[in-house]
C-alpha cells in the first residue's frame, strides 16, 4: 500500500515537473492572457473597439496588450519591444510629471523627450468608415499637435538620431510633421485562436525603414533606460535648476549612445 502511494506521489510530482519544464511558456502565456482580460483587454467586437483598446493599451504603455489588436509583423514587433518601450516610456512620463511639478516646463526639453518616446500619447481615433465587405472597415489615428518649439534645439547635436524616431508609432500614426498626414488602416474581422468567434484587428503594414527602426530601438534601449533613471532621480532630488535641465538631459542621452 505504501509502495503504491509512493508511486502515485512520484507520478504526480513527475507530472508537475514535466509541465513546469516543458509547458512553462504555455503556462506563462495563459497567465498573461488572464491578466490582460482582467485589465479589460478583451477581444474587439467592432472596428471602433479594436482602435479604442489599442489606444488604451498604448496610453497605458502596455505594448504587449496593444499587440492583441494588430496583425502581422507589427504584432510581433510590439510584443518584442514591450519591455524596453514600456520602461523607457514610463521614465519619460515620470520626468514630464516632475518637470511640471517643479515649474520647469520648456519647449526644448519637451522636444527632446517627445522624440525619444517610442510611442507618444498625443493621438486620438479619427474617422472610421464601413466598406462593402461586412468583415472590413477603414479607420485612422490622428495626431494631436503639441508645442515642440519652432526648430530643433542645437543641444541635440551629436545625439544618436536613430533613437529619436517614435518608431513604434510611425506604422500607425506616422511621424510628426507640421501638417500631419493620416494613414488609412484596414480593420478586419478574423478568427484568432480557438472557437468560431471573430474579432476585429487593425491591419498595420510595415515598410523596411519602420522595421529597422524598431529593431534598432530594441537593441539599444537599455543604456538609455539606465541613463534616464539616473536623470529622473537627480531631477526629483532637486539637483538641477531650470536652466540646467536641457543640458543635463542631453549629456545623459549623449553618454547613452
Amino acid at each position: 500500500m505504501r509502495m503504491t502511494s509512493l508511486i502515485v506521489l512520484l507520478a504526480i510530482v513527475g507530472g508537475i515537473g514535466y509541465v513546469l519544464i516543458f509547458k512553462r511558456d504555455w503556462i506563462f502565456s495563459k497567465a498573461k492572457e488572464g491578466l490582460q482580460l482582467a485589465q479589460g483587454y478583451t477581444p474587439a467586437k467592432s472596428p471602433r473597439e479594436a482602435m479604442e483598446l489599442f489606444m488604451k493599451a498604448v496610453k497605458e504603455r502596455n505594448y504587449d496588450a496593444a499587440s492583441k489588436y494588430v496583425t502581422g509583423d507589427y504584432e510581433e514587433k510590439l510584443r518584442k519591444a514591450h519591455a524596453g518601450a514600456s520602461e523607457l516610456g514610463g521614465l519619460i512620463d515620470a520626468i514630464h510629471t516632475t518637470i511640471e511639478d517643479k515649474g520647469f516646463k520648456d519647449e526644448k526639453v519637451t522636444f527632446v523627450l517627445y522624440n525619444l518616446d517610442p510611442f507618444p500619447k498625443n493621438f486620438k481615433i479619427g474617422e472610421i468608415k464601413e466598406t462593402k465587405d461586412k468583415d472590413k472597415a477603414v479607420g485612422a489615428f490622428v495626431l494631436e499637435q503639441i508645442n515642440l518649439g519652432n526648430a530643433p534645439p542645437p543641444e541635440i547635436k551629436s545625439l544618436d538620431f536613430k533613437m529619436f524616431t517614435n518608431g513604434l508609432r510611425n506604422p500607425v500614426v506616422g511621424p510628426n510633421p507640421t501638417k500631419p498626414g493620416v494613414i488609412a488602416l484596414e480593420i478586419k474581422a478574423v478568427k484568432k485562436g480557438e472557437g468560431d468567434e471573430k474579432q476585429w484587428l487593425i491591419d498595420v503594414p510595415m515598410n523596411q525603414v519602420q522595421h529597422d527602426q524598431i529593431l534598432y530601438f530594441t537593441d539599444h534601449y537599455k543604456r538609455y533606460v539606465s541613463g534616464m533613471k539616473e536623470f529622473r532621480d537627480r531631477l526629483r532630488q532637486g539637483r538641477y535648476l531650470k536652466d540646467q535641465v536641457l543640458r543635463e538631459l542631453t549629456e545623459v542621452l549623449r553618454a547613452s549612445k
